[in-house]
């Protein structure tokens, strides 16, 4: 039963934050709201950043209070056992720790973060593409078929960047952690900085307020 119940609050969890990310930047920018915003003395890039910034902070304290809610859903004594153990063995993983592990860490959150704003400024673009006026009357559509185009387009890409690299073999990718993680925060780095390029120039010169 609990499974279900955390099954469930991911589900709702994950559609709760794709529709208010999607809601807020429609009608902050996009809707009647959007006159306002964009008569401030402010950036376009600044607007969409303030965006990003807000979307992902939600997107975090969401993540935080559905684990912590999660952790309530499924308390149990083995579950309090588990981590009663899982501490016992903590001094012993502290001693084994490398300062590699820290570099990979870091590496790792940075990549984590730059993934959510990735993810982020992909339904931006998609959503900012069909504000072209030739899309007017398909404008759901034409986001939607965008942010799928996009999204098939730079897997394409990050395939191709890896293999460059890499090659083939998966030795590379298990024997050096810290050039993958490495690679992976500049390909995630400017995979961001031209979706957030893309949608600053389309809502520049593309904008078509519903």
């Amino acid at each position: 039963m609990a499974g279900f119940v955390l099954f469930g609050l991911v589900v709702s969890l994950i559609v709760i934050s794709l529709m208010t990310i999607i809601q807020r930047f429609k009608q902050n920018l996009l809707g009647d709201e959007g006159y306002l915003m964009f008569t401030l003395p402010v950036s376009t890039e600044k607007l969409i950043l303030s965006k990003l910034i807000t979307a992902a902070v939600w997107v975090i304290i969401s993540f935080v209070v559905g684990m912590i809610s999660g952790l309530f859903v499924a308390a149990s004594e083995e579950l309090f056992s588990a981590i009663g153990e899982a501490m016992n063995y903590l001094p012993r993983i502290l001693d084994n720790i490398r300062s590699e592990h820290y570099i990979w860490l870091v590496l790792g959150l940075i990549c984590l973060l730059l993934q959510l704003a990735y993810f982020i400024l992909l339904v931006y673009t998609s959503i900012s593409v069909s504000q072209m006026a030739v899309f007017n009357k398909h404008r759901g559509w034409v986001s939607i078929i965008s942010f799928i185009a996009l999204s098939t387009i730079v897997n394409i890409i990050i395939g191709y960047v890896f293999k460059a690299i890499f090659g083939t073999s998966d030795y590379v990718l298990q024997t050096n952690t810290t050039l993958v993680l490495s690679v992976a925060v500049v390909t995630n780095a400017l995979l961001c900085a031209g979706l957030f390029a893309a949608s600053d120039y389309l809502l520049k010169h593309h904008l078509n307020i519903e």
